[in-house]
């Protein structure tokens, strides 16, 4: 008898455990950790970052007192930091550990160097938007070959150079593309798209 007892509370609380959202706690400490790499992070802190409110609360988990971060089911599905001014490097490698993030926008601000550091390890991206920053630099020709959920990317006005990366064309998904207003080389993507 208590066996069968026992058994049933462990299946009652395996059971419980999937149907429960993930905790965004995880997600909370990823956006603070991402805070704290820009350099102008006290905009956000205005915002509702900060305020120790988790970042996803109300009914079912889906709304967020933090601007800019969208969600669902208790979990952050995206991130819409645009203009708004931030500067720096832009690393987005403390939001890899975000497992339901599927969107990321940071268009119209003026984060400066390469291509960010950890967006082809954001695998689950499905809509990736960096426009119309002064980001610069060659991007890794396979740099996209992870991200087979990408479905839009916009990487318009910045100033990215070199060859436009080869993974862009294998991407299986990919309906939007925009990469005007930069100073890429064409040739070899363009020959590729026509083979």
């Amino acid at each position: 008898m208590i066996c069968h007892f026992v058994y049933s509370l462990l299946l009652l609380l395996l059971a419980a455990s999937f149907a429960l959202p993930i905790s965004g706690d995880g997600d909370a400490d990823a956006l603070l950790k991402f805070k704290s790499s820009l350099v102008n992070a006290s905009v956000l802190e205005a915002e509702g970052w900060d305020s120790g409110v988790p970042p996803c609360t109300g009914d079912r988990g889906s709304h967020s007192t933090w601007k800019g971060v969208m969600c669902d089911n208790g979990v952050v599905y995206a991130l819409r930091l645009e203009n708004m001014s931030l500067t720096g490097t832009l690393d987005l490698q403390p939001l890899v550990s975000m497992p339901s993030l599927e969107s990321v926008s940071f268009m119209y601000n003026s984060f400066e160097g390469p291509m960010p550091r950890g967006v082809d390890e954001i695998v689950t991206l499905v809509y990736l938007y960096l426009a119309h920053n002064k980001l610069s630099g060659e991007i890794d020709g396979d740099l996209f070959d992870s991200m087979n959920d990408l479905v839009k990317v916009h990487l318009e006005g910045n100033m990215f150079s070199g060859e436009i990366p080869e993974s862009l064309g294998r991407l299986p998904k990919l309906t939007e593309l925009n990469l005007e207003d930069n100073m890429f080389i064409t040739v070899r993507f363009l020959a590729q798209k026509v083979s």
